[in-house]
C-alpha cells in the first residue's frame, strides 16, 4: 500500500513538473530565445490600430474661419445626397478646437466650436469618425485667425451728426 501512496505522489510531481516545463521554456542566456509564455492570454501593450482615415474632399464646413477666443456654430455638409452623416459619431478637430456640442442629421452635422484663446493662427485638419468605424479627414477645411482686436472704436450710426447747416 505504502507502494501505491508513493508512485501516486510521485506521478503528481512528475506530472505537475511536465505541465512548468511546457509552459516556461528554458534557454541559455547566449541563445536567441523566444519570450516565455505562461499559456494565459495576456495583453501586449499595443493598442488597437485604427485604419487611417479616407481624405474627403467633398465635406466641408459651412463656417471655415474664426479668430482665437471664437465660440460659434458651423455645419458640416457633403455634397452628395446619398451619404447618411446621421452615423457620424464623433468630429474633432487636430489643434486648438474644441467640439462642444453636436447634432447629428441624414444631411449636415451641426457643431458648436470654441477655439481656444491662446490658438495658434493657421490651418486646421478635422478628423470624422462614423458609429460603424469608418473615418474621414477634412485637410485643412478651417482655418484660425488672430485674435480680435477689441480696441477697435466703433461708430454709432444711430447718432444724429452735426453738419453745421440750419
Amino acid at each position: 500500500m505504502r507502494t501505491l501512496a508513493a508512485i501516486a505522489v510521485l506521478g503528481a510531481t512528475l506530472q505537475s513538473c511536465i505541465i512548468y516545463e511546457e509552459r516556461v521554456r528554458w534557454c541559455d542566456e547566449d541563445a536567441d530565445c523566444p519570450p516565455a509564455t505562461t499559456g494565459v492570454d495576456e495583453p501586449t501593450g499595443a493598442s488597437p490600430t485604427t485604419p487611417d482615415p479616407d481624405v474627403a474632399a467633398d465635406l466641408l464646413l459651412t463656417v471655415g474661419e474664426a479668430p482665437a477666443g471664437a465660440t460659434l456654430l458651423t455645419v458640416l455638409q457633403h455634397g452628395d445626397s446619398t451619404l447618411n452623416l446621421e452615423n457620424v459619431a464623433s468630429v474633432d478637430f487636430t489643434r486648438d478646437v474644441l467640439v462642444t456640442d453636436m447634432v447629428a442629421r441624414p444631411d449636415e452635422v451641426v457643431l458648436l466650436i470654441e477655439v481656444a484663446a491662446e490658438a495658434t493662427p493657421g490651418q486646421v485638419d478635422v478628423l470624422i469618425q462614423t458609429t460603424s468605424g469608418a473615418a474621414w479627414l477634412l485637410a485643412e477645411p478651417f482655418l484660425i485667425l488672430p485674435p480680435a482686436d477689441d480696441t477697435t472704436a466703433t461708430i454709432d450710426t444711430a447718432a444724429p451728426t452735426d453738419t453745421g447747416a440750419p
